[in-house]
């Protein structure tokens, strides 16, 4: 369903948004941040290590992964314009990844 929304975001604005909230947001639909926090929040709830691994680790690598397809689909479809807002933003988590 995302890669849709990406597909028609991109047919429709044609253009990377470099201003305003977009100027220090991460990459498109990196929403994904809030939800790798709440499995991180339910991982500690169980106080267990090992759970919380279990919970946190395959979500992010499906994240990581996904980011990576949307990117693909992304630079192909803006070329270097999208290459240059990727060096300017972070993938998931503002000012780390």
């Amino acid at each position: 369903m995302n890669i849709f929304i990406i597909t028609w975001v991109c047919w429709f604005l044609s253009e990377v948004l470099l201003h305003g909230l977009f100027r220090s947001k991460t990459h498109e639909s990196r929403n994904q941040a809030g939800s790798l926090l709440s499995f991180f929040g339910f991982g500690l709830s169980l106080n267990n290590w090992i759970s919380l691994l279990v919970i946190v680790v395959p979500v992010l690598l499906s994240f990581i992964y996904r980011i990576g397809i949307e990117e693909d689909l992304l630079r192909a479809e803006f070329g270097s314009e999208y290459k240059a807002y990727m060096k300017l933003t972070k993938r998931l988590i503002p000012l780390i990844y």
